[in-house]
């Protein structure tokens, strides 16, 4: 009775302990998120500092990828790109140690690629974007990433003008953002993205009234202001903006330049400062205040400088060759697991064979005596080699299938060790039984041989 009570301690004991973890965990994510979705870098750096030193203090990986990946993204609301995409490598060199954390491949690659966007290099974000796809196709990811890389594709795209690719990705990217049996969105931060390209796309292809072009950059608005989406807010506005002026309608573009101004200055969106004060320069031009147009164009050139500066133009290209030279080192290395993959398979596929052939060559031998142990010690070997054939070859789906879940995975691998283990018992037998038939011949013909020696002696 006491060691059932000491053992009922220790398991509540053990799920108390996990369960404060998984609190605490929550907690400094939730902080961290909150503090991002709201466009706080400040907030955002002290948040993540914190996650950084609880995932530094308790070992654990995905804590640190994702307490990198938002290290990340504090200097992509500084505007700190080279920076930002120092954050992500690092991110991705834990990510790649363990197939478990490869889920998480496909969100850095693509805030890699957002910002070279950022920067102007949009040859290298197209070539990053290649490799999130790709890692959705090898790993489970969630409907929310496929959204996000998508709409970053349809971004990328409308730098080259490709409409029609840009028109596809929007649509798919809002496709997959959206539960078919809710119709709530997966994650509304991608989705305030999505509606505003849309409304990009629809004026420059011009396919709708000005009148409806409007109205779906107000519903990106609206949507935006409903979150406290200051980043997206702001670019709504500087978008709308342009769009008004267009048009022709410059004391409602000045109107919202403004209001997207005061957001970018509260919070240093230094690429939305830029945007912003060319946008009022042009407003303010179009209505003949000469004065201020020259102000907010004399405050553009120098802002971009600033942006410039940081973003410097070497230590950019520098950081791009060294996350070249790793990507290199990562696909040489798994190169060689894999070759090392294959010839273990490969051995172990040539053991069965022997074993298999060994077996039925002294079950179909009359000339050579077995017994029946010798069969259950080759049967045994021949069991063990086969699971880890097997093992080997399915491991990789496995780990898919079952989203790099351990538990699961040991449970799968019971199932088929259990099954393996049946087949085995029912081969035994009906080996041990032919190995019977086999001596009954045998004697047969042995008495039969020694009663024809005898009558011939006779």
């Amino acid at each position: 009775m006491k060691q059932v009570a000491f053992f009922l301690f220790i398991c509540l004991f053990s799920i108390t302990c996990h369960a404060s973890h998984s609190s605490k965990e929550k907690i400094l994510l939730d902080e961290v998120k909150n503090a991002y979705q709201l466009g706080k870098s400040e907030t955002l750096k002290i948040s993540v500092k914190k996650l950084l030193d609880y995932a530094e203090a308790t070992s654990n990986d995905t804590l640190k990828i994702l307490g990198l990946r938002y290290y990340g993204n504090y200097y992509y609301l500084r505007n700190e790109h080279a920076y930002a995409i120092e954050k992500y490598i690092a991110a991705i060199k834990i990510a790649r140690k363990d197939e478990s954390l490869k889920k998480f491949l496909a969100k850095l690659y693509n805030n890699i690629a957002y910002n070279f966007t950022k920067i102007g290099y949009y040859d290298e974000a197209l070539r990053q974007l290649h490799n999130a796809k790709k890692s959705i196709i090898i790993n489970i990811t969630d409907n929310a990433t496929k959204a996000f890389i998508y709409e970053n594709i349809a971004q990328t795209n409308l730098f080259y003008q490709k409409l029609d690719s840009v028109g596809f990705y929007i649509k798919l990217a809002a496709s997959v953002n959206t539960n078919p049996k809710s119709g709530k969105y997966y994650d509304n931060y991608i989705q305030s993205s999505i509606l505003l390209d849309e409304a990009v796309l629809s004026w420059k292809n011009m396919n709708i009234s000005e009148a409806e072009i409007a109205k779906l950059f107000q519903k990106a608005i609206v949507f935006d202001e409903k979150m406290d989406d200051f980043k997206h807010m702001c670019s709504a506005y500087s978008e709308y903006s342009n769009f008004l002026l267009a048009f022709g309608n410059t004391e409602q573009a000045k109107i919202y330049a403004e209001k997207g101004l005061v957001i970018a200055n509260n919070n240093d969106y230094l690429d939305l400062q830029i945007q912003l004060c060319s946008s009022l320069s042009k407003i303010f031009m179009e209505s003949h205040n000469y004065e201020d147009a020259y102000k907010f164009a004399h405050k553009s050139i120098l802002l971009k400088e600033k942006f410039l500066e940081i973003n410097n133009r070497q230590t950019t290209i520098s950081k791009l060759a060294e996350f070249r030279v790793e990507e290199q080192k990562i696909k040489e290395e798994e190169k060689e697991k894999l070759e090392e993959r294959e010839k273990f398979i490969k051995t172990l596929g040539i053991g069965v064979v022997i074993i298999a052939f060994i077996i039925i060559f002294l079950l179909l031998s009359h000339s050579i005596l077995v017994n029946g142990k010798f069969i259950t010690y080759f049967g045994n070997v021949s069991l063990l080699i086969g699971f880890e054939f097997i093992n080997l070859i399915f491991h990789p789906f496995l780990y898919n299938l079952t989203n790099h879940d351990p538990f699961l995975m040991l449970i799968i691998l019971i199932l088929i060790a259990s099954f393996l283990l049946k087949v085995h018992h029912k081969l035994e037998s009906l080996l041990q039984q032919l190995l019977q038939k086999n001596k009954m011949k045998r004697v047969e013909i042995a008495k039969k041989i020694l009663h024809e020696e005898n009558i011939s002696g006779w």
